[in-house]
């Protein structure tokens, strides 16, 4: 997710909209942490309250 698009995230969030985020690549070419690393963060930010996919 870019982190740009916190802010637009949050205030859909707590307007009671729905937010999807869609992962178009697993990061493999990231320069921090590895694309195991990235999933896993994924993964866990997937469970955050408010979100209704990914």
């Amino acid at each position: 997710m870019e982190c740009a698009a916190a802010g637009v995230i949050l205030k859909t969030i707590s307007n009671a909209g729905k937010v999807v985020i869609v992962d178009l690549t697993k990061g493999e070419l990231g320069s921090f942490g590895s694309e195991h690393t990235r999933s896993k963060e994924a993964e866990e930010a997937s469970k955050k309250p408010g979100l209704f996919g990914r």
